[in-house]
Parts: structure tokens; C-alpha cells; sequence
């Protein structure tokens, strides 16, 4: 029996020919010639120079053609007063709890006896690891024989405030010193300039941020006084409240 003949590859490409295509070059009806001298001093005819027709362009912009919004929010109160209310079964809640409270009560002794999950748990007193690590640090530049009197952070944990003074002062205070403001996490962080500096007579001893306003700073000064600032307004001179 014969095997069957094999195809040869080159019998998988077919001889096809493709019309060509015609590019028409811009010629004027006259042909225009100039005069051109090369570097020998020789004078020779220069003819036209030919070239493809301009490939026009053009800009189409493409947009939809209706825009549609829509708002969902939740019914306010006045909306809601002919809404019916249901009122609760006291009778079918207690019978529900009586029923439910054995089953809770046997599952969740049953899960403290058989899931002891610190039972095999020693802790390990003598290797303890310093995991504590400095991420930033700012100063004011300028300063001499002043010290850090206070510090602290507005609400959001990105404010941090800090007041300088002389620690060693007794008696009368003539000491003017700043309590200086930064954004810690802001892009253009400079850490040895404040984004806000404020100037204080008789320095500041404790400064404080409100509890629920990040901008608004309080500081109670050696002399006695106490003012606040609001950190977000930008003039803060003179101060928002003083006493």
C-alpha cells in the first residue's frame, strides 16, 4: 500500500498579483528652473521639485448628548411622621429571649471549654523588641537658649503644635518666643520651617488644640494669660481670644 504523498510547504503560497497603486505628483503646468553655482564655481539648471499632494486633516469632537442626574437621599423626619410605626410584641420578645437564652448559654460554655485559645501561650519577658523608631523630625531655625516647653496634636493627628521658652526663667519675663505649627504629612514638608509661626510675649507654657475644631490652638503664656489662635485663618496677629 502507498503512503500517502506529503504537501510540499512551498505548495501553501499562491503566485497572486496586486494592483498597484498611483501617487500623482504636483507639477506645474510651466516648468521653473533656477540657477545654482556649486562650490567649483560652475553654474548648472536646477528643475522643479516634485512632490505628493497635501494630506488633509481634520478634527471631529465626539461628546455625548444628554447628561442626566439624579439625586437619592434618605426621607427627612417632617416626611416621615404619617409613616406607620409598628410597636414591639413585649410578650413574643420575652418568649423569643426564654427560648434563645438556654441554647446561647450551652454553646458559649461549651466554646470556653473546648476552644482554650491561650492556654498553651507563654509571653517572653526578657526578649523584648524595640520596635519604637523616629519618623519625623522639626525645628525652628534661629532659635538660642530656648527650649521646648510643650507640644501637642490637633484632632486629626496631622497638626502638631510645639512651644519654646526658657525653662530656667524666675521673676518678671521679657522673653518673646514662638509656638510654631506644622503639617506633618504635607507634601512640601520643610522640617525646619514651621508652616505657622506665631510670636508671643512672655512665652507659652501649654498649648492645647480644641477637641473637635483641628484649627483652633490655645496657649497659656508664664505671665499668666491665655489666648487662642485659630491656625486656619492665616492672620494670626492679634489673637482670636486673649485674657
Amino acid at each position: 500500500m502507498d503512503s500517502p504523498k506529503q504537501e510540499h510547504p512551498s505548495a501553501r503560497f499562491v503566485a497572486e498579483s496586486i494592483d498597484g497603486i498611483t501617487v500623482r505628483s504636483a507639477v506645474p503646468d510651466r516648468p521653473f528652473y533656477k540657477v545654482v553655482q556649486d562650490k567649483d564655481g560652475q553654474t548648472y539648471a536646477q528643475g522643479v521639485r516634485l512632490q505628493t499632494d497635501k494630506v488633509e486633516r481634520a478634527n471631529r469632537r465626539l461628546q455625548s448628548l444628554e447628561v442626566k442626574e439624579m439625586d437619592i437621599q434618605t426621607e427627612s423626619p417632617g416626611d416621615a411622621q404619617g409613616a406607620e410605626v409598628l410597636e414591639p410584641d413585649e410578650h413574643v420578645l420575652a418568649q423569643f429571649l426564654r427560648d434563645v437564652a438556654p441554647i446561647m448559654e450551652q454553646e458559649l460554655l461549651l466554646a470556653w471549654q473546648t476552644l482554650p485559645v491561650f492556654e498553651s501561650y507563654v509571653p517572653v519577658w526578657d526578649d523584648v523588641a524595640e520596635t519604637c523608631e523616629m519618623t519625623h523630625q522639626v525645628w525652628k531655625e534661629g532659635l538660642v537658649d530656648l527650649q521646648v516647653t510643650s507640644v501637642a496634636w490637633n484632632t486629626t493627628g496631622a497638626t502638631l503644635a510645639c512651644a519654646f521658652g526658657k525653662l530656667d526663667t524666675l521673676g518678671w519675663c521679657e522673653v518673646t518666643a514662638p509656638v510654631c505649627v506644622w503639617n506633618i504629612f504635607r507634601p512640601q514638608l520643610v522640617a525646619g520651617e514651621p508652616d505657622t509661626v506665631i510670636q508671643v510675649q512672655g512665652f507659652v507654657m501649654c498649648v492645647a488644640f480644641h477637641p473637635t475644631k483641628p484649627s483652633l490652638l490655645a496657649g497659656g503664656t508664664y505671665n499668666g494669660e491665655l489666648q487662642i489662635w485659630n491656625t486656619g485663618a492665616g492672620e494670626l496677629d492679634p489673637p482670636l481670644g486673649n485674657t
